[in-house]
């Protein structure tokens, strides 16, 4: 499994955060399951939803712990795609308006502004993280 998600993240090159959401809105847009995984960070995402837990414990850093969680976070984010489908992202332009330190020197919390044809507006903001030299997409940030 590790040879497959090493070889999936060297499909979505992304020096900045705003690459990193633009790469991940694309395979949104192809509805390529595999390319938005691949921009995505779980294991990252794992490590600092741990670290979030009130009571610390050496569990929270172990890397079997941290595999086991980045592990279900994949596979929930893919059964929620399967079960409700890719968001439709065909005309939607979107844009960082602001972008925000983490908790983390390698994370950020990036602010995204999407406009939909129909007029409408959303803002989320977005938690990003930079892996060797790219960034992945981690999840929404809490407000």
């Amino acid at each position: 499994m590790l040879a497959f998600l090493l070889a999936a993240a060297a499909t979505c090159p992304a020096p900045t955060p705003e690459a990193a959401l633009r790469r991940i809105e694309d395979a949104y847009r192809s509805k390529d399951i595999q390319a938005v995984v691949a921009c995505k960070n779980f294991r990252r995402e794992a490590q600092l939803m741990l670290a979030s837990l009130p009571k610390k414990s050496t569990l929270q850093e172990s890397p079997e712990v941290v595999a086991k969680v980045a592990e279900t976070l994949e596979s929930a984010f893919r059964t929620e795609l399967g079960r409700n489908g890719f968001p439709e992202m065909k005309g939607v332009a979107c844009r960082v308006v602001d972008k925000a330190s983490g908790n983390d020197s390698d994370v950020i919390i990036a602010t995204e502004q999407c406009l939909y044809p129909d007029g409408g507006k959303s803002v989320q903001r977005i938690q990003l993280a930079k892996v060797g030299s790219d960034w992945r997409v981690l999840g929404p940030a809490d407000r």
